[in-house]
């Protein structure tokens, strides 16, 4: 069967289009959030939108837009600011750490059969070259308050640790797809597939029991004691003793209300190394931002750089999402 025709002024499904109200609404978000941005101390920066495909794209990687150029090398349109940026700093000599970076601009996800856009636009910060939880907090400050410089008032910000998650399962000999069932059932909170999955691990009991409670260790600051009786890796502990000193450093500063704790926010993309944070708004199925630390990103390019961040996705404040 031939293939249906398209019409030349069809926009390609995924395409974002804007009319002049909402184009003119986005510029005023996007101006709000660099403004608060900049008093932070955060300068702006621009990153690439073609990129080398890598050869193995690991997780995700049916979700990346790739195509191949005239030369016959595999190209894709930009999936991730942070790794760009990352990529970026890697190869440049011009830059000293630390650098507290920002940027604005559009990521090209393929979502099939899932509806929503394939042009995301973001805007979003990153704190480069410092390590410890004290970043982290800054970090998380400072995504409230660019939240609030868009105009948003009534929002909750889910904050957790996947070392909680990696201290389990460090070093147990677990098959990739079953962590990575096990890791999905417990970001959708998933009873059923996630003790199908635990089941199939091999593990000692108090671990799977440790991953079967992960997903209900959410809520109030009571949430700390109650994974600590239940988890006894160092590195869990420890993920939980750096994640209650940003939370408790956040409620000092008159943030409790924004803060919910969440062990289960244990993110599909792999580079997170700490403390993960997710905003949510009510009618919106998805997080509106998310973040955290990864310290690991350039190692791949022989560079140590420990950095923390965050995104903001613009089409849910625009109501298209």
């Amino acid at each position: 069967m031939a293939d249906r025709a398209v019409s030349p002024a069809q926009i390609p499904e995924g395409g974002l289009c804007l009319p002049p109200p909402l184009a003119l609404k986005k510029r005023e978000l996007v101006r709000s959030a660099e403004d608060c941005l900049a008093a932070a101390g955060f300068s702006p920066i621009e990153l690439p939108i073609l990129e080398y495909a890598p050869a193995d794209a690991g997780s995700g990687a049916e979700d990346r837009c790739t195509f191949v150029a005239p030369d016959g090398k595999l190209l894709m349109l930009r999936y991730d600011h942070t790794t760009s940026l990352i990529r970026f700093l890697s190869s440049t000599q011009d830059l000293t750490m630390p650098q507290r970076l920002c940027y604005e601009g559009l990521v090209f996800r393929r979502k099939k059969g899932l509806g929503g856009y394939a042009e995301v636009a973001q805007l979003g910060a990153e704190i480069l070259g410092v390590a410890g939880v004290e970043a982290d907090i800054e970090m998380v400050r400072v995504m409230i308050r660019t939240l609030e410089a868009v105009g948003l008032t009534d929002f909750l910000v889910d904050i957790g640790t996947v070392e909680v998650f990696k201290g389990i399962v460090a070093g147990e000999n677990i098959d990739p797809k079953v962590l990575s069932e096990i890791r999905a059932a417990i970001m959708r909170k998933d009873e059923t597939a996630l003790k199908k999955a635990v089941a199939a691990t091999g593990l000692a009991a108090a671990k799977k029991n440790a991953l079967l409670a992960l997903p209900g260790w959410f809520g109030g600051p009571d949430v700390f004691a109650t994974a600590a009786k239940a988890v006894d890796t160092a590195r869990s502990r420890q993920g939980l003793e750096r994640l209650k000193h940003l939370h408790d450093a956040l409620v000092s500063e008159g943030f409790a209300k924004f803060l919910s704790v969440d062990m289960g926010v244990v993110h599909s993309l792999d580079y997170y190394t700490g403390a993960v944070f997710e905003a949510y708004v009510r009618h919106v199925g998805a997080p509106i931002a998310a973040g955290g630390r990864y310290d690991r990103l350039a190692d791949t390019h022989g560079k140590s750089i420990p950095a923390t961040g965050f995104a903001l996705n613009l089409a849910p404040l625009l109501g298209i999402a």
